[in-house]
């Protein structure tokens, strides 16, 4: 007969040999013997080799005793060392999960467990079949569940817990169908034990202590931490001095050939958070120099907000540094990594072999006109519409449905622009094309001569006159997410100093990194400097939409007249003085930038907004 407390020891690499006469766990030092610590023989004294234990009947075995633990323990630590069990005169110490059970709680059954909690978690069949451990050399993932005479349930248990709670040695609790057969512990053949020993490993598996709270398991995270603390126990970041949980941290070791690891093990960082991990230094991924953030300044910040700002400000908004095409830079290295972009734009095109001398079109220009027709579809239109000369008619998911872009299909100079926008009009008054709110006039200027600094020079005008621009729209054009305010100041964009940090800056404004891309956020500010970098010019997207051909002639001519400015405002410190100044209207800005004839061209859409 076959009793409840009979168990079959599936996994012997956490077992541990105990002396004979050992009855009670107040007798065992659990840590020393899980441990080794200070046992000079341990492996010849505790291993339990697979060679001892080499067939059904020497790992068949009895339990003597199980170490009663509250369940808050459990909750932590789900697999203690706790099972005392014996064949004959030999003991051996294990945990719950290393046994096969034939108690009626404790069926054992086939199936894996999930990683739920660490709580010992299976859904499974009634039966373990042999070739279940063809490709597994351990049943410590083979976990249990609770029955019942009639059948089976699947249900989530904790094995130790159900173990030291039930009652054993019950004589009318046992499983055998017939005498000769090896139902015993729910296995369905002498083959599936003699299975589970062959696969089994040999080896002995370490305990190691929590260097968090100090007990001894099985399963340990980075850095020696329980998979219990590791989740729910908080620590302390050395770079931000903050407590963060633990499974945010990052061990620093020296070992480890990665950028982040070799700079903070150089400052003497053992422990820091994934913020400060990702952003509290700067390092170029060309020259290789690197920059440490203020430790000082970061760990005097009272909370944790302003500390995660600071880390953030200190890598996105880095005066030093520039982030281009994914990387980072510093200064020099940067300059010469976008000075090789905008000399060779992604989507660049040769320009016309087209000049212009006496013409107020001195610039190539690229026109981008929304307007709504009546015609079903943009396909309808281009098949049936009046498509004006040098444009062509593209779909624009933006505008309402009957919607259709016109924009001219390659650069345009001189007397081409007064011809184009001339078929313009006509073309809009044949097919009588009309706008709504969701339509916009984008101008493109040729800026493939445009550096640093009359990029510099553009965005500073741009941001002193910007609020006459808007006044001069209309009311839902002004605060368009399509046309966005230049947020910079013209003292911070004054203290600008290089290429690469004009475009930090730049595309901080919208939150975003510089990239090639063509729906970069940067795209969608009013003065469109990503569009240099994309495809050699500048765009304008304030302008709302119009099918008079007059406005958009006038308003080619008073952006043609910025650009102008803004190749000469280097050599003009009355005026660049001017644009600084607090005290000076934006209105004699303008007039001093686009001249007299454009400024009342201003002033007259300002007014007739009104």
């Amino acid at each position: 007969m076959y009793y409840s407390n009979e168990v079959f020891l599936h996994n012997t690499s956490y077992a541990r040999y105990i002396d004979s006469d050992v009855e009670s766990f107040s007798e065992l030092d659990l840590d020393r013997i899980a441990t080794g610590e200070g046992i000079d023989d341990y492996v010849d004294m505790y291993k339990v080799r697979r060679t001892d234990l080499y067939d059904i009947n020497s790992r068949t075995f009895k339990i003597v005793n199980v170490l009663k633990v509250d369940k808050e323990y459990l909750k932590k630590h789900p697999y203690p060392l706790g099972v005392i069990i014996q064949r004959g005169s030999t003991k051996i110490i294990c945990r719950a999960v290393d046994l096969l059970y034939n108690h009626l709680d404790l069926i054992s059954i086939r199936g894996y467990s999930t990683d739920l909690e660490g709580s010992g978690i299976s859904f499974s069949t009634n039966r373990i079949r042999s070739d279940s451990f063809n490709y597994h050399s351990e049943l410590g993932e083979f976990l249990h569940v609770i029955g019942n005479r009639k059948r089976l349930e699947t249900q989530i248990v904790q094995v130790h817990r159900l173990l030291q709670e039930s009652t054993l040695l019950n004589d009318s609790d046992y499983r055998v169908r017939s005498k000769n057969s090896y139902n015993r512990i729910t296995l369905n053949s002498r083959y599936t034990l003699k299975g589970i020993i062959a696969n089994s490993v040999s080896r002995l598996s370490a305990y190691k202590k929590c260097s968090h709270c100090n007990q001894v398991e099985t399963n340990l995270m980075d850095n020696n931490i329980c998979t219990y603390c590791y989740r729910h126990e908080e620590g302390r970041c050395e770079v931000c001095e903050s407590k963060k949980k633990l499974d945010t941290l990052q061990y620093i070791r020296s070992d480890v050939d990665s950028i982040g690891h070799n700079v903070l093990d150089s400052i003497g960082v053992e422990v820091c958070c994934s913020n400060c991990y990702d952003s509290s230094y700067n390092y170029c991924s060309r020259c290789k120099k690197v920059e440490i953030i203020d430790l000082y300044k970061l760990r005097s910040l009272n909370s944790l907000e302003e500390k995660t700002q600071y880390l953030r400000y200190y890598r996105m908004e880095s005066d030093t540094f520039s982030n281009i095409r994914g990387s980072t830079y510093c200064t020099p290295c940067g300059s010469q990594a976008i000075s090789n972009i905008l000399n060779n734009p992604r989507r660049s095109k040769p320009l016309p072999n087209k000049i212009s001398i006496n013409s107020p079109f001195s610039r190539f220009v690229g026109i981008e006109s929304e307007v709504i027709t009546y015609y079903d579809d943009t396909d309808s239109f281009i098949e049936e519409g009046n498509i004006p000369r040098y444009f062509e008619a593209v779909h624009d998911g933006s505008l309402s449905d009957t919607g259709v872009e016109l924009r001219t299909s390659s650069p345009i100079i001189g007397k081409q622009v007064d011809d184009a926008l001339d078929s313009l009009q006509i073309c809009n008054n044949m097919d009588d094309n009309y706008i709504d709110n969701t339509c916009g006039l984008h101008i493109h200027l040729n800026a493939i001569d445009f550096g640093f600094v009359e990029l510099k020079s553009l965005l500073l005008i741009m941001s002193k006159i910007q609020d006459l621009v808007y006044d001069s729209l209309p009311n839902d054009r002004m605060d368009s997410n399509y046309a966005r305010h230049i947020s910079l100041s013209t003292k911070e964009i004054s203290k600008i100093d290089s290429l690469p940090m004009l475009l930090n800056k730049y595309y901080n404004m919208v939150g975003g990194t510089f990239d090639e891309e063509r729906y970069n956020e940067g795209r969608y500010i009013g003065t469109n400097l990503h569009a240099r970098l994309y495809l050699g010019t500048v765009e304008f997207r304030y302008h709302e939409g119009t099918t008079d051909s007059k406005d958009i002639r006038k308003w080619i001519m008073f952006l043609n007249s910025i650009m102008s400015s803004s190749t000469t405002l280097v050599k003009n410190p009355k005026l660049y003085n001017k644009i600084l100044s607090n005290k000076c209207p934006s209105i004699d800005v303008v007039r001093d930038v686009t001249g007299l004839r454009n400024t009342e061209y201003l002033e007259n859409k300002i007014q007739i907004n009104k």
